[in-house]
């Protein structure tokens, strides 16, 4: 089924927007022709704010108001094919101007709405707090890319990430002081993930980061980098904080992302239960979990 944001969010892609564009077109002088073979008889220009409306929600206003033109100058030419003398009355100029100036309205208000509507869509997805990707916003994407590995058959590797000692900061220094901890990690963690990967807050104090089209290795280069990073950060402000990472790389695609989830929160899990402040990695073979050893920084 498809979903309010994904109609929302919908930007077609260079292809299918000369597509969109061919289809746009092909409706306004569809409708110019049914306009001219029936006559008088059927009121035809509320037809055109179809290939207005669908090039103003999925292009854009410039394509709107481009249509606009177009639907004008097409009924504009009917209308004076149909006059016996083959011109155009100033009645005619004047309706259309009219018609005209109603469909340009049309088009300022959907791109309004739609900004607006893709506004909320964002802010219902983010996380208040850290700005990152909430569960939701997570899962979806990490769906979306689960998809793709499956398709192409590329390894997809996931990093769980938990906050050592967090309790004590909002015990000792507030729960103010605990935000501001929270949202200087998710900023680090933006700063230090490529653009490819996708970084989200699960709740509380756990994120998690999904690392597409990447092997062990390399993600566990990427983790290492933002445990130091991570950890710099904590001793500059002197909040008393470590990082239990858990990465879980899959040569073959997980059958679900909650699947994928539960892996690297394991081995997180088990770097809490080894004296945290560990990355620990471990490529997933099927069913089987193939670790590598546990790496540790000291503030």
């Amino acid at each position: 089924m498809l979903r309010i944001h994904e109609l929302i969010d919908y930007r077609p892609t260079k292809v299918t927007k000369y597509l969109l564009v061919a289809v746009i077109i092909a409706l306004v002088f569809l409708v110019g022709y049914i306009h001219e073979i029936t006559g008088a008889k059927i009121e035809m220009h509320s037809f055109y704010m179809i290939p207005v409306v669908i090039a103003t929600w999925y292009i854009g206003l410039f394509a709107g108001v481009l249509v606009v033109v177009i639907s004008s100058l097409d009924w504009l030419g009917v209308e004076a094919m149909k006059n016996t003398h083959g011109m155009l009355t100033w009645e005619m100029l004047v309706s259309e101007s009219i018609r005209v100036t109603i469909l340009l309205m049309l088009v300022f208000v959907l791109t309004k709405l739609r900004l607006a509507l893709k506004r909320e869509s964002e802010l219902a997805r983010r996380d208040v707090l850290t700005k990152l990707a909430n569960r939701r916003a997570f899962f979806e994407a990490a769906n979306i890319e689960l998809a793709r590995a499956k398709r192409y058959g590329y390894p997809l590797t996931a990093i769980m990430i938990d906050l050592d000692n967090f309790k004590l900061v909002n015990d000792e220094q507030g729960h103010e002081v605990g935000d501001v901890l929270l949202s200087y990690v998710a900023n680090i963690l933006n700063s230090n993930i490529r653009s490819s990967d996708f970084a989200g807050r699960l709740g509380g104090d756990e994120f998690v980061i999904l690392l597409p089209e990447t092997g062990e290795d390399s993600a566990e280069v990427i983790a290492k980098k933002l445990q130091n990073e991570l950890l710099a950060g904590m001793k500059l402000h002197q909040w008393p904080v470590t990082f239990s990472i858990g990465v879980a790389t899959f040569v073959l695609s997980p059958k679900d992302v909650g699947e994928m989830l539960k892996c690297a929160d394991r081995l997180m899990y088990e770097v809490k239960q080894g004296g945290k402040n560990q990355v620990k990695c471990a490529t997933i073979q099927g069913n089987s979990l193939l670790p590598k050893k546990e790496t540790n920084q000291e503030i």
